[in-house]
């Protein structure tokens, strides 16, 4: 993921490295979903700490400028 971004940064930030940063993100996002399946969390678990994860976020000054949350 850091190698897939510093491409990126350093390109640029050209459809090349756009590309393999988002293949990056996803390869990311499957393995901690395959983690968080692999520990049998609940979906209250997972609920919880995503509001949770927001919140700091948020208060962080570090949510999307529109504020939206995906």
């Amino acid at each position: 993921m850091v190698e897939a971004f510093k491409g990126w940064n350093k390109h640029g930030q050209v459809t090349e490295q756009h590309h393999d940063l988002i293949d990056e993100c996803a390869d990311v996002i499957q393995a901690t979903v395959n983690l968080m399946a692999t520990m049998e969390f609940t979906d209250d678990e997972i609920h919880q700490t995503i509001e949770d994860c927001r919140a700091r976020n948020d208060a962080r000054g570090r949510m999307t400028p529109t504020g939206k949350h995906y």
